[in-house]
């Protein structure tokens, strides 16, 4: 886990997706943090005036180690579901960021 919290990563944006009212940006992004360490993808919020930053890690809401598939969708302004099959690995699951509820579910 120490690896993906290094500086010395390559990030990759994924997808970026708006929340309805444009305050926030939710963004899943894949991260390599060299040849001896595996793929991790995260998804991170941002208010939507700011640039996308990966090292910014008090934004990260979601870190999942390999490549799998991560669906983020919009309930409404203040909720963000992210849907994956794979098992959230963040040191501290969040289950909100600011005035963001964020709901976890897994695939169907």
């Amino acid at each position: 886990m120490s690896s993906i919290l290094s500086s010395n990563c390559g990030n990759r944006i994924l997808k970026e997706v708006p929340s309805p009212d444009g305050a926030y940006v939710a963004t899943l992004f894949e991260r390599n943090c060299g040849a001896t360490t595996p793929y991790y993808r995260v998804v991170s919020l941002r208010s939507a005036g700011s640039k996308f930053d990966p090292e910014m890690k008090d934004d990260w809401i979601v870190q999942v180690e390999q490549q799998p598939d991560i669906l983020l969708k919009w309930d409404d302004a203040r909720h963000l579901s992210v849907r994956s099959d794979w098992s959230d690995e963040s040191p501290s699951p969040r289950a909100s960021w600011r005035d963001v509820t964020i709901l976890r579910e897994p695939s169907n």
